[in-house]
């Protein structure tokens, strides 16, 4: 009997992953650009069965029979595996409850994260139909990002509101909310630790006279004129006053449990 569970075969779209040999390399460019497609094609796929299949164990644990494990299992595993963030898992999951269907994901021509931005739409016969658009448009994903943005603001604002009460705030679990604190310093960490590591040279460029003029140079390092504070000492104060903040506001919220 075939496990229920085992990972699903790619099927007759088999995707063949090999290192590209010295007899094998194109003879002309039209050979070349075929090849390339194919492999991006390829590596498509890939991608998006990785994530079906890690979404579908992940699956499998909550759903165990023993229900040992449950809603935790992503963070067991991300702490198993010492993964800094358990988002990347939640996305797998997210992804394989979204798409069930193994022949339907085979079948999708889009990259890793427009599919992942496209998960953000709630209503699955929309999501589905965006999708299908996607991938007939070969939207990018910044295009579908922001697609995905303009149609949850849409939907938003078709809610309806009752102008007869004040509106009140939203009631949040506190593990949501210190959950989604977390992801949120993560993201922009990442953000910035990816912009420092796209440009380390910026710092030796700041006294490179060919690529910093000396009004710039004034700019970043001593400030404008008219009083304005030096670019490194605003992004200096900003890192220390969030420091500050999170110390401040975040953090005493253990004090509320100690004797």
């Amino acid at each position: 009997m075939n496990d229920p569970h085992s990972l699903v075969p790619v099927g007759s779209g088999s995707v063949s992953l090999q290192m590209v040999s010295d007899e094998n390399l194109p003879k002309s460019y039209a050979e070349a650009r075929d090849m390339i497609d194919r492999m991006m094609q390829d590596g498509r796929k890939v991608m998006l069965l990785h994530s079906w299949n890690v979404g579908r164990i992940i699956a499998h644990i909550q759903e165990d029979a023993g229900g040992r494990y449950g809603a935790k299992a992503v963070d067991r595993v991300a702490a198993d595996l010492e993964m800094s963030s358990t988002r990347i898992l939640h996305e797998y999951l997210r992804f394989y409850n979204a798409h069930r269907d193994i022949n339907y994901v085979q079948k999708l021509k889009l990259e890793w994260s427009a599919a992942r931005e496209l998960l953000r739409i709630s209503d699955d016969k929309k999501r589905t139909k965006m999708e299908a658009e996607a991938q007939k448009k070969e939207m990018s994903v910044r295009e579908v990002r922001d697609w995905v943005k303009e149609e949850n603001n849409k939907d938003a604002a078709k809610k309806p509101k009752d102008k007869g009460k004040k509106s009140e705030p939203r009631k949040i679990k506190a593990i949501t909310y210190y959950r989604k604190l977390v992801r949120k310093l993560e993201d922009d960490l990442e953000e910035i630790k990816g912009m420092a590591q796209r440009h380390p040279e910026m710092a030796l460029l700041v006294s490179n006279e060919d690529r910093t003029t000396d009004e710039d140079y004034e700019i970043i390092v001593n400030g404008k004129a008219g009083g304005e504070q030096p670019l490194v000492e605003q992004v200096g104060d900003l890192a220390e006053r969030l420091s500050n903040y999170l110390r401040t506001t975040v953090v005493p919220i253990r004090n509320a449990f100690e004797d």
